[in-house]
């Protein structure tokens, strides 16, 4: 009976030494090829035919705004805005100060008032200045600089004025940065809603302030170091 189990344990043995090597390898083989499969997958990139290949920063940039608003920096620059619109074609122009706390709350207002009618009516021009650039020379005086405001009907800040036909017929300041869109947009539409016969109407009916308007920026043209020449 011993020589008989030990003849058994000696073919399991055997029987074990010939299947192991076997399960060895064969996991040997087999493990290595999940990673490098799963590698070549990952880098390996396959270009398309007609097609570039973009960078992520490129395609994710922000697309450029379809509106401006034009910073008038000097007299000069302020009259030419006025005098190069087309025929019929409604200017608006804002009026602020460095040192005017609800001017700097609507600022961003502002930006985005125009950024609607630049979908609504793309047609509109829209301007910003700010008082200290009216100026005539460098060594004006505040005084003067107030004198020129006044003599143009600007007299508060923020302050609004639309132009059409190199005529304004609109000048208000716009209160506190509450009252800044409504006033200002309600204006806006009301120039825009008007017929040529409407415009007749208003321009017979408010010719005084509107001559005395153009007669300040007739004023302002004459005292710049180089005269200023209306196109």
């Amino acid at each position: 009976t011993m020589m008989r189990l030990g003849y058994i344990v000696m073919l399991l043995v055997v029987h074990l030494r010939q299947i192991t090597p076997f399960c060895i390898n064969s996991q040997v083989q087999k493990r290595p090829l999940k990673p490098l499969v799963t590698a070549s997958v990952a880098k390996v990139s396959l270009p398309v035919e007609g097609t570039a290949s973009v960078p992520a920063h490129h395609v994710q940039q922000k697309p450029k705004e379809q509106f401006t608003v034009k910073e008038l920096t000097s007299p000069r620059s302020y009259l030419s805005f006025i005098n190069e619109a087309k025929k019929d074609q409604i200017t608006v122009i804002k009026y602020h100060a460095n040192y005017c706390r609800v001017c700097q709350r609507t600022k961003q207002t502002y930006r985005k008032l125009v950024q609607r009618y630049s979908v609504k009516n793309p047609d509109l021009r829209f301007a910003q200045m700010e008082l200290g650039a009216f100026s005539t020379h460098p060594s004006a005086t505040l005084h003067q600089r107030v004198g020129i405001c006044k003599s143009l009907g600007i007299v508060k800040t923020p302050y609004v004025q639309i132009y059409r036909n190199g005529k304004c017929v609109a000048s208000f300041s716009t209160g506190s940065s509450f009252n800044f869109i409504p006033k200002t947009e309600g204006t806006i539409n009301m120039c825009l809603e008007r017929t040529p016969r409407d415009w007749a109407d208003f321009e017979s009916l408010f010719d005084d302030s509107i001559a005395e308007n153009q007669r300040a920026r007739e004023t302002l043209a004459r005292s710049l170091p180089q005269p200023y020449v209306t196109p």
